[in-house]
């Protein structure tokens, strides 16, 4: 029975850890200090050390080499209490081997992954019915409300700009965050990571109590208690909820495209032939979006239906698409007028819906924008980063104009602002500079506080500026141009460049947008891990099930990849039955990690046949590293494909990473 060390006083922490660990066989062992990790260290050997929350730093990094003295190869498993870059660089500070990082939040089962790879290297073990969290999330959703009142009162104090103050209010919001990742409720860490957000800046700058950071952290308190304990789900191994789209036509066509490729993306197609039926089924379902025939009912009937959806409660802002055999001008600025996202020609191909439904679910599940700005002057930075913030947009800050396409590089924005009033450099010539760099030259780029002229305007279209500000335009415009920049270039890269049955990046896509990422790893004498993935026996299961349910298998492997890896993590659709990753900056062991907490749910899934019997499938995975392994992305996908041969000859379902 592994005998494991837990050091923290943080009783959320510990609750995740005992209901997670004890139920697999684990010995667990909690000590509050240092003084108590020594005695139980001394009283009998430990396999695993856990460090928790404040002992993430230099104290649990003499701790643990103190323990290495008796036992020189003792894993550690670091558990961070926040996610600032300070904190983070001191842990990279650790240099240790068999030292692990598992940032918060998280759940009970990525936590087991992650000691079992410790105590035993990367495997893929199962995790036990009894690991997932019970009773300790029903006692975290009892005293939620209470625990976000003590917070908003620590906020309140917060603002009068005591360090103290923000501090309590930052460790209490760091508790509650990692504890309402752990338990699944996926809103309230969102809502949480922002309040952590607003008061990590509120120790760094100086803020008035009057500025607009602090009006949206009371919002956020406040919904946060209002919704408290009503989004809790099972945290373990989550199926997410399928798109809900209500298509409305008037003829049996399109609604049979609709159920066949409903079917093939695993979404909720919701068919009505009338205005009536619309009206009914959307009010009883309440779906994301709506793609609305013209023609129901009449010559543009489709139009009232849509203003008939757009009524009900809670469907104001529901997103519509509309399809028409009429194509001309007359019936798209009806369409326009209406609010319309898309508008279709008939017939409606599998593709149209491809598109439609990923413009619709970015509507309906709307991701923040991130953007990067570059300003010198802290005043403005300051007011400007709380604007946006405000608005729902994440900013990252950048105040060196040599450090921009470091910066770039590091936040990988969707719209860069840059300040004209730049001392030292040209904003211009940075504009330029950027557009130069093979990498950039689609990114948004906004330049604002110039001159309030044209011939300055011109100049800096001409320098590749994507939008132009004078310093007469207020802060609203300036976030509603970035916005509107940022959201054209992110719908517009989805469409084009999305595979429609998987919704990830097609072979000529990934290949293109990976082989920047290797030119400027090497820049940088960075590593990047590239891992193949490839169906086991997936030929075998097409003859045996049918290609319409292999279509299945391939648009769920899709969203699964889109919803399991980090955001910067390059994912592609390699074609057939593979599938392809990119993890920037990544060793090929902690590329295994990732990946094998994928495929772990993957292996997990049941799919359901049409004759009703339930089936699995598993995937194998090949890791290859640039620069050692090759320096394309042809070379590395040649270079993990023999290794995918021998995992399938092996029996499948395992990761191999080459030498």
């Amino acid at each position: 029975m592994p005998r494991i060390l837990l050091l923290d006083d943080d009783p959320e922490l510990r609750a995740v850890v005992t209901q997670a660990l004890i139920p697999r066989g684990h010995q667990l062992v909690t000590c509050d200090d240092g003084a108590a990790l020594r005695a139980a260290a001394a009283e009998e050997p430990a396999a695993l050390l856990l460090l928790g929350g404040r002992y993430a730093d230099a104290e649990g990094r003499a701790l643990l080499t103190e323990l290495r003295t008796n036992d020189a190869a003792l894993p550690a498993l670091v558990v961070p209490q926040g996610r600032g870059e300070d904190e983070l660089g001191a842990l990279i500070g650790l240099g240790q081997d068999g030292v692990g990082v598992l940032r918060r939040p998280f759940t009970p089962g990525a936590l087991l992954l992650r000691v079992d790879a410790a105590l035993h290297g990367p495997t893929r073990g199962r995790s036990p019915e009894g690991a997932g969290p019970s009773v300790p999330r029903e006692r975290f959703a009892e005293g939620l409300p209470e625990r976000l009142a003590e917070l908003e009162r620590l906020a309140k104090d917060a603002r009068s700009g005591d360090r103290a103050a923000i501090e309590a209010a930052l460790h209490q919001s760091r508790q509650l965050g990692a504890a309402a990742g752990a338990w699944g409720n996926a809103d309230l860490t969102v809502m949480l990571q922002r309040v952590e957000l607003i008061l990590s800046v509120a120790l760094d700058e100086r803020l008035s109590p009057q500025d607009l950071r602090w009006s949206e952290l009371a919002v956020l308190l406040t919904r946060a208690r209002a919704d408290a304990g009503s989004s809790l789900v099972d945290g373990e191994l989550l199926e997410e909820t399928p798109l809900k789209v209500l298509i409305v036509a008037a003829e049996g066509e399109a609604l049979e495209v609709a159920a066949q490729f409903g079917r093939r993306r695993s979404l909720q197609m919701i068919r009505a032939t009338s205005h009536e039926e619309a009206v009914r089924r959307a009010a009883a379902e309440e779906p994301d979006g709506a793609l609305i025939e013209v023609e129901l009912s009449g010559r543009r009937g489709g139009f009232a239906a849509a203003e008939a959806l757009r009524a009900l409660p809670g469907q104001a802002e529901l997103p519509v698409a509309f399809f028409s055999a009429d194509g001309g001008l007359a019936n798209r600025l009806a369409a326009t007028r209406a609010g319309a996202l898309l508008f279709l020609p008939k017939p409606v191909t599998a593709m149209d819906l491809g598109y439609a439904a990923r413009g619709l679910e970015d509507r309906a599940r709307p991701e923040p924008l991130r953007a990067l700005l570059l300003c010198v002057d802290p005043e403005k930075r300051a007011a400007l980063q709380g604007l946006f913030m405000a608005d729902g947009v994440h900013v990252r800050l950048l105040t060196e104009p040599l450090e921009l396409l470091e910066g770039i590089a590091r936040a990988r924005p969707e719209v860069l602002l840059l300040d004209l009033t730049t001392p030292f450099l040209s904003a211009l010539d940075l504009c330029r500079v950027v557009r130069a760099d093979p990498a950039w030259q689609t990114l948004p780029i906004v330049l604002f506080d110039g001159p309030d002229d044209d011939d300055a305007e011109v100049e800096a279209l001409a320098a590749g500026a994507s939008d132009y500000l004078g310093r007469d335009r207020s802060p609203a415009a300036l976030i509603a141009r970035a916005k509107g920049q940022a959201d054209r270039a992110r719908h517009s890269g989805r469409l084009i460049s999305r595979d429609p049955l998987t919704g990830l990046y097609p072979r000529h896509v990934f290949r293109e947008y990976a082989q920047r990422l290797l030119s400027e790893a090497r820049r940088r004498a960075e590593t990047i891990a590239l891992t193949l993935i490839r169906l086991d026996h997936f030929a075998r299961f097409n003859a045996e099930h049918g290609y319409a349910m292999g279509d299945h298998v391939l648009a769920g492997v899709g969203r699964l990849m889109n919803g399991r890896f980090r955001r910067h993590d390059l994912r592609g659709y390699w074609g057939g039955d593979s599938f392809v990753i990119a993890f920037m900056n990544e060793r090929p062991t902690a590329a295994r990690l990732a990946v094998s907490r994928f495929l772990q749910d993957l292996s997990q899934r049941r799919l359901r046949t049409a004759q009703g019997r339930e089936v699995s499938l598993t995937a194998s995975a090949a890791v290859a590293s640039f620069p050692s392994a090759g320096t394309s992305v042809d070379e590395l996908v040649q270079a993990a494909e023999p290794l995918l041969d021998q995992a399938l000859a092996a029996g499948g379902d395992q990761i191999l990473i080459l030498p």
